[in-house]
């Protein structure tokens, strides 16, 4: 689906309630039950929704938290945060360049240099 047909979902899904609305809906329920069964094995952290569906989060975290809440891992439901970011590729950019940076530490600048238990040591 094209960022544009994506858009015109969500316009059509705020206008009235229809179809689009509940495929948002359902979208929610979705990410909500395995966040919150992934919430069930570790401490809930910050979520952040990537891309072009993130414009339309508003549509989405209702049902979301919803779903959420009836899970093991919901206790903290509503204290859960959500970030959102339509645009993908600065933090694209940002993994890529935090990667590349570690490689040329760990590989060019310190080779041979191993970590244990806070202690340096030179192999």
């Amino acid at each position: 689906v094209s960022d544009a047909d994506m858009r015109a979902l969500a316009t059509r899904a705020r206008e009235a309630d229809g179809p689009e609305r509940e495929a948002y809906r359902k979208a929610g329920e979705a990410l909500g039950f395995g966040l919150g069964s992934l919430f069930a094995l570790i401490d809930p952290a910050p979520v952040a929704m990537v891309g072009v569906s993130a414009g339309a989060f508003d549509l989405i975290e209702p049902s979301l938290r919803e779903a959420i809440a009836q899970t093991a891992g919901g206790q903290h439901s509503e204290s859960i945060s959500f970030d959102t970011e339509p645009n993908e590729l600065p933090l694209i950019r940002e993994g890529c360049a935090m990667r590349a940076l570690s490689f040329v530490d760990q590989e060019i600048f310190a080779p041979g240099i191993q970590v244990k238990a806070g202690k340096k040591d030179v192999a």
